[in-house]
């Protein structure tokens, strides 16, 4: 779900566009996300990243390593690089069959000082983006992400 780049773009408003760029390999893809700006004053913020998707063994539970690739790819004129320091996703169910997502992000949207209100409107859409998900893997009946 996370890498269907057809698909991706219909549940998750929070992403423009999203595009395979390398497949994968190892279980390591490189994609090419943009992100939708919260404000019309602001360019869109676009990431290159590599992501790591694996299957616990003996729990079951998905895990979700995204981070950002070296800056050589050129950036859209209409965005801004932004930078996935890193993401991390662990998805499991539990014995009642309830999905549970623990995310940690650390990102850099290179925003200036005067720009504090647009962390606030992107946790909000981060906040979005994780309703949504659950959703979708709901909809599906299963917690596979990819």
């Amino acid at each position: 779900m996370l890498a269907d780049v057809e698909r991706r773009t219909e549940w998750d408003s929070n992403i423009v566009k999203v595009e395979l760029l390398k497949k994968p390999a190892n279980h390591i893809a490189v994609y090419r996300y943009i992100f939708r700006n919260p404000s019309l004053f602001y360019k869109d913020r676009e990431f290159f990243d590599k992501c790591f998707v694996f299957q616990d063994k003996v729990s079951r539970d998905f895990y979700v390593y995204m981070t950002s690739v070296p800056n050589t790819i050129p950036t859209s004129s209409n965005c801004i690089r932004a930078k996935d320091l890193i993401s991390l996703y662990h998805i499991k169910v539990n014995p009642k069959r309830n999905i549970i997502i623990t995310l940690c992000y650390q990102m850099d949207f290179k925003f200036s000082e005067d720009d504090q209100m647009l962390y606030i409107e992107y946790a909000n859409q981060l906040e979005y983006f994780i309703i949504e998900f659950i959703t979708q893997l709901n909809k599906i009946g299963s917690v596979n992400p990819n």
